[in-house]
């Protein structure tokens, strides 16, 4: 609420005094803000190269060239792109993180989680589920695991899994 709070302001005080320093990385905030409030309705799919190409102005800009890579991501359920995009986010606009691990990451992975619970049949190694759902430490991974009550096999050695039965089940 209070990002968004801020991004109104600003906006009033970009429209009274245009060509302000930082008026295009909280137009990049802004748009970020809207794709992730837009993932909770699963209406950004339809409307979201849309929306960026109003709100985004300039294309030059690295700050908004990481944006679209991370929307065309996040339209086209590409999780490993999407996670693999927020691992770059550039120097101009560095509070983008705050947005994606706030807002946009958790609804993505809880549906990078499910799609690939229906996936696999057996196990998942937790060294390719973590990765695919951008959990850069094991520590991570075994948060969000015992959050969704999942089952994991071997947890303390290098062939740890999650035994997708068993975690379909605690569901």
């Amino acid at each position: 609420k209070a990002l968004s709070d801020c991004l109104l302001h600003l906006d009033s005080l970009y429209a009274h005094v245009p060509d302000q320093p930082r008026e295009l990385e909280f137009r990049v905030y802004k748009f970020l803000l809207w794709l992730g409030l837009s993932l909770q309705d699963h209406q950004y799919q339809a409307q979201a190269d849309i929306v960026a190409r109003e709100m985004l102005p300039s294309k030059d800009a690295a700050m908004v060239k990481h944006a679209f890579k991370v929307c065309k991501a996040v339209a086209a359920s590409d999780w490993w792109g999407y996670f693999s995009a927020i691992q770059e986010i550039p120097e101009e606009a560095p509070e983008q993180r705050h947005i994606f691990e706030t807002i946009v990451t958790p609804v993505l992975r809880e549906s990078a989680y499910k799609a690939m619970c229906k996936a696999y049949k057996f196990s998942i190694p937790l060294s390719v589920f973590s990765k695919r759902l951008g959990l850069l430490t094991l520590e991570d991974c075994m948060a969000f695991l015992r959050k969704k009550k999942a089952e994991v096999t071997g947890e303390d050695t290098p062939d740890a899994a999650i035994d997708i039965d068993k975690s379909k089940a605690a569901a």
